[in-house]
């Protein structure tokens, strides 16, 4: 399936121009291109790059080439020349995209993917007329590998009242650190944090922020759950929730092939692929 929306094709604009001007070895005539690109965003460059000195200009070149590069890849030609997909209708139609890539293809396309996932947010956003629709929700696993994507914050602080829901997995506070450069900013815009076995560093925090309990017997304040705890054999497939205004919780992680509804529509998936197979 295709999926990338007309929206996109400025961007496929962009990766024409740039890899083409590989050819040109003045880079003091790029500004003078961009400008006459015909795309906003590469004419607003073109006029910063105007005054700009010949070292600025040839750095700049090659870290765009380094982003736009993908965008010419042959075995993404079919994804980023044609579309299936009516985003502006996505909502209305109750539809359902999946994007399935390996840890791979994430890193190598992440530019492409960051992209897409931007142009899907803004234009469901922008229905304004969809707003009392059912929510869109979002699953975004690993999603840090992605690198830093201004529109996740946007949604995260924006996104609610659009009935835009974002549910972002990560592996730890490090990945967000070094993605968004401030984990507890990131943290602070969540509705819910969730927190699965938790290991090292992130025990240690999470038992702080869960707090003390008095112990009856004794009279002393205890912690709730100690990092040891939260790392040891009690906590695992233990899904610690942390929401503004309530009582953190202790769930159990219920497995897909566990919850009997989710197993029979993952049967029902399987006779459906078995039969395409035949």
């Amino acid at each position: 399936m295709t999926f990338v929306s007309a929206g996109l094709m400025a961007d496929e604009t962009c990766q024409r121009w740039w890899t083409g001007s590989r050819r040109h070895q003045n880079s003091s005539s790029y500004g003078l291109s961009l400008k006459r690109s015909g795309v906003r965003s590469l004419m607003r460059i073109g006029n910063q790059l105007a005054g700009a000195d010949e070292e600025t200009r040839s750095n700049l070149f090659e870290t765009v080439l380094r982003h736009v590069d993908v965008w010419g890849a042959p075995q993404l030609e079919p994804v980023v020349s044609d579309t299936t997909i009516n985003f502006d209708n996505f909502r209305r139609n109750n539809g359902t995209l999946y994007l399935c890539v390996t840890t791979e293809e994430l890193v190598m396309y992440r530019s492409l993917i960051r992209t897409l996932l931007g142009h899907i947010f803004y234009s469901i956003r922008e229905a304004r007329d969809q707003w009392d629709l059912a929510p869109v929700t979002f699953f975004l696993d690993e999603f840090p590998q992605l690198g830093y994507m201004q529109e996740i914050e946007q949604m995260l602080a924006l996104g609610r009242q659009s009935g835009l829901r974002l549910w972002l997995f990560a592996q730890g506070r490090s990945q967000l650190q070094k993605a968004y450069g401030d984990a507890e900013r990131i943290l602070e815009l969540m509705a819910v944090r969730c927190f699965m076995e938790p290991t090292a560093t992130t025990a240690h925090e999470l038992s702080k922020e869960l707090g003390a309990r008095r112990d009856l017997l004794t009279g002393t304040m205890k912690p709730l759950a100690t990092a040891q705890e939260l790392m040891g054999p009690e906590y695992v497939d233990k899904v610690i929730v942390l929401e503004g205004g309530r009582r953190p919780a202790r769930l159990q992680a219920m497995k897909a092939y566990e919850d009997h509804r989710l197993k029979g529509r993952l049967t029902d998936q399987r006779k459906s692929v078995s039969i395409e197979n035949d």
